[in-house]
């Protein structure tokens, strides 16, 4: 994500379907039993800021999720932004093109288009950033709840909630992104655990690297004895980690995602955890919802399915670093959850 100039429309598409058949067997053998092809459909996938490294592992799930079950994937969208009105330009030219179904995320703006595809029985699901008032499927983490556990994380890095003590600066890629509110509130209440640490009021930040970093440059200068400083975005993780490696780590840093920048923030030694959120499985099954809508003639399944929180530490970093962001390697690690039946939650839950 970042406030710079977009583009929208239907950048790409993504085309597989399913080999079925088989050879025939001895005349004495019944024939072979071959599964009846799925239906051909189009999903489009219209995303934000889908030069950020964490989004763009988000559409290799939705990628992979085409693939597996034989269905044309359109994928645009805004390339450093997350306008949510770049976001609509998406989705509609990707309808106009073919799209019979649309997975997006909701930052503020895309709600009331999505809605209204639905009054079309157009089946529409979201990930990554919520929309309560879009009554489909969200696939995202619990955001309270991984903010909570980013604040115990670094308490954790800081001794415990006893030894604690100091001022704690919280920076925020994209402030009014209901996703990220829910991740900072989770924080400020995670932190309270800590009497001792004393939080300046949390600061946006920019989603785009080379602005990043000069913010958090600026906010350390103003806060020099800060001990524990907390990003809520993968660009803000890995601006932590620089700056932690550039002042010989006089404070503590963690923040959140899992990229290839981001786990050699804390394989380096400059980022003590970041939390992954379950990227791959939000493309993933969000975009295997619409499809499976689509090929059954079912309504889309509505409510919330929780993509997780992943923590990585020093003590298993190296396991993701193996992983890397490699659309089969990930397709492989998440297969279990990939191929579960989605029993989506009510909706109150994911604000937990």
């Amino acid at each position: 994500m970042a406030l710079a100039a977009f583009t929208a429309g239907c950048g790409s598409s993504d085309k597989s379907s399913d080999d079925s058949g088989g050879s025939a067997a001895a005349s004495t053998t019944p024939a072979a039993t071959t599964e009846a092809p799925k239906k051909e459909v189009t999903v489009g996938f219209a995303w934000y800021a889908r030069s950020a490294p964490v989004n763009q592992v988000v559409e290799s799930g939705a990628k992979a999720a085409a693939k597996d079950l034989g269905a044309k994937l359109l994928t645009g969208g805004p390339t450093d932004t997350a306008d949510g009105v770049a976001v609509v330009n998406a989705i509609k030219s990707m309808v106009n093109a073919g799209a019979q179904g649309i997975v997006a995320p909701a930052p503020p703006g895309v709600g009331k288009e999505l809605k209204e595809l639905q009054a079309e029985d157009i089946p529409v699901a979201t990930a990554n950033s919520p929309d309560t008032t879009v009554d489909a499927l969200y696939v995202g983490e619990a955001g309270v709840t991984a903010g909570k556990k980013l604040a115990e994380m670094g308490i954790e890095a800081l001794g415990g909630p006893d030894k604690a003590k100091g001022e704690v600066l919280v920076g925020n890629c994209v402030p009014g992104i209901q996703s990220l509110t829910q991740r900072q509130d989770g924080v400020l209440a995670g932190l309270k655990a800590a009497p001792g640490l004393k939080v300046v009021k949390p600061f946006g930040t920019d989603p785009e690297p080379g602005k990043n970093y000069p913010i958090y440059q600026q906010q350390y200068r103003a806060h020099p004895d800060a001990v524990l400083i907390l990003g809520l975005c993968s660009t803000d993780t890995v601006s932590i980690g620089k700056l932690a490696l550039a002042n010989d780590k006089k404070f503590k840093g963690a923040g959140f995602d899992i990229t290839d920048e981001t786990l050699k923030a804390v394989a380096d030694g400059g980022a003590y955890a970041t939390l992954g959120q379950g990227s791959f499985l939000q493309g993933y099954l969000s975009t295997r919802a619409v499809i499976e809508a689509l090929q059954s003639g079912k309504p889309a399944p509505t409510g919330f399915v929780n993509s997780g929180t992943e923590v990585v530490t020093a003590d298993n970093v190296a396991k993701y670093q193996a992983l890397g962001t490699d659309a089969a390697a990930l397709t492989a690690f998440y297969a279990d959850q990939e191929k579960a039946p989605l029993d989506p939650q009510p909706m109150a839950t994911q604000g937990q």
